[in-house]
């Protein structure tokens, strides 16, 4: 056999390998992922209003780091929002489960196919609309803000919303963003950060600017919610302490 056919065949199995996996992970990920974070005892900071049985989000672009986003796409589970998925190998499995779990994925990250994504996302509507990115993905380095998120709030006038995650028992896998998975039936809370806003057409030295700047946010953000876990979370809100916009909000 030549090297070509070799080098074939490696290539060959490991596409049907990862479509194997794929379609496994579609088929478990997302009932194992309610189960998992439907447990969790989740309460939520600087949100004041929910519709139905989900936390209300105003429209505007949401990050949070991507060793964190377990809890956030169970807990979101058939909300609407418009999920960035890397278009690398692995973004396939994530898309699968995003999909199953009730939401959009939209294929590119800032280092693949971001502009492709962009103008579908510009398509639409801006109004009622919430994305969900992970601005250190699809593979880091791990807590490196990149500027997609700026950029696309730059071109559709969305806010930024800063999102830290924390966990009181949680386990980290050994990957390159050192993956948090919760343990069941812990307390876990959501923090969100104040609105960013990014001027319309922002040439390249305001996106870095505004970059860097969200960089430290969120940093300082889930750096001081994880530090500050226990005296953060009696002073959070459950769900059922949410108001339900849709009884009393526009009485």
């Amino acid at each position: 056999m030549s090297r070509q056919e070799k080098s074939w065949g490696r290539r060959w199995r490991r596409h049907l390998l990862r479509r194997i996996r794929n379609f496994l992970v579609a088929a478990i990920g997302p009932p194992l992922i309610r189960c998992w974070i439907g447990s969790l005892r989740i309460r939520w900071m600087n949100i004041t209003y929910r519709k139905g049985r989900l936390p209300f989000r105003p429209s505007g672009i949401y990050v949070f780091w991507h060793q964190r986003m377990l809890a956030l796409a169970g807990a979101f589970v058939n909300s609407g929002f418009r999920v960035l998925v890397s278009q690398h190998g692995d973004g396939e499995m994530i898309a699968r489960v995003v999909a199953l779990l009730g939401m959009q994925p939209i294929r590119g990250s800032s280092t693949r196919g971001g502009s492709r994504a962009v103008l579908e996302i510009l398509r639409g509507k801006t109004s009622d609309v919430m994305i969900a990115i992970t601005p250190d993905g699809p593979r880091g380095p791990r807590h490196r803000f990149q500027e997609g998120a700026v950029y696309l709030a730059s071109r559709t006038g969305l806010p930024v919303f800063p999102v830290a995650v924390s966990f009181e028992r949680f386990g980290k896998l050994p990957t390159w963003d050192q993956f948090i998975v919760p343990r069941p039936f812990t307390r876990a809370l959501v923090r969100l950060g104040e609105a960013v806003r990014v001027p319309p057409d922002a040439d390249r030295e305001r996106i870095e600017a505004v970059r860097k700047a969200l960089e430290e946010t969120l940093r300082a953000l889930t750096e001081a919610t994880d530090a500050n876990f226990s005296a953060l979370y009696p002073h959070a809100r459950t769900l059922r302490e949410l108001v339900d916009i849709d009884s009393s909000m526009f009485r």
